[in-house]
């Protein structure tokens, strides 16, 4: 992952919101709940995001386990069946990275 390269962001972001639709047009409501949340993290038009190396590997753990949820859909339903406590742990992992390496100086940002 290339470290706050404004187009590499900027296809990722595009790329989550892809996958969400995708996910929700299919009924894959974890992969889409997954997709919304990781996208609307990254994407904080109030200050500029530092993707600094403990966000980059807090967004790689999520990009992981997304790869492994494409992996166990079921090709004879489409469903994917499973616990979601790895995805709220990852995502509260890397909302506590973004908020904490943010570089606003807005009181909603802890630094």
């Amino acid at each position: 992952m290339i470290r706050n390269d404004e187009e590499a962001i900027s296809c990722l972001l595009v790329s989550l919101q892809r996958l969400a639709q995708c996910a929700a047009r299919h009924a894959i409501s974890p992969l889409h709940e997954f997709s919304v949340h990781i996208h609307g993290l990254l994407k904080r038009p109030q200050h500029p995001l530092d993707l600094n190396d403990q966000v980059l590997e807090s967004l790689k753990s999520c990009l992981t386990l997304m790869a492994w949820q494409l992996e166990l859909i079921d090709p004879n339903d489409g469903q994917l069946n499973m616990d979601d406590s790895e995805q709220v742990m990852l995502i509260e992992e890397l909302a506590d990275q973004v908020s904490q390496n943010c570089t606003c100086t807005l009181p909603t940002c802890r630094h």
